[in-house]
C-alpha cells in the first residue's frame, strides 16, 4: 500500500473512533436524562417528569449539581422526554386494567 492509501486509512479509522464515542457520549446523556425524570429516589414514586419539564429540570440541576456540566441539553431533553413517554404509556395501561 501507497503511502496516501495508508494516510487516508488511518483518518478513517480516527473518524470512526470519534464517531465512536460521540455515539457513547450521547447515550450517556440520554441515560442521565431519563435518571432525572425518574427522580433522585429512584424508587418509581417520585418522578420528576410528572411536576417539570426536561428544560426546568436541567436548568435548575446545572445549577446545583456539577454531573450535569459536561451533558448535552438537547441529549439530556432526549433521555428526560424518552422516560416521560414511557411512564405515560405504563399509567395509561395501569388505568385502563383497573377499570
Amino acid at each position: 500500500m501507497n503511502k496516501r492509501n495508508e494516510v487516508f486509512r488511518l483518518f478513517k479509522e480516527k473518524e470512526k473512533e470519534k464517531i465512536k464515542i460521540e455515539i457513547h457520549n450521547r447515550l450517556i446523556d440520554i441515560r442521565i436524562g431519563r435518571k432525572y425524570a425518574r427522580g433522585e429516589d429512584m424508587d418509581g414514586n417520585n418522578y420528576e417528569c410528572l411536576n417539570y419539564t426536561a428544560e426546568e429540570v436541567y436548568d435548575n440541576s446545572l445549577n446545583t449539581s456539577d454531573d450535569l456540566k459536561a451533558v448535552n441539553k438537547l441529549y439530556f431533553i432526549e433521555g428526560y422526554d424518552l422516560q416521560t413517554k414511557e411512564l405515560s404509556r405504563v399509567l395509561k395501561i395501569a388505568r385502563k386494567t383497573k377499570r
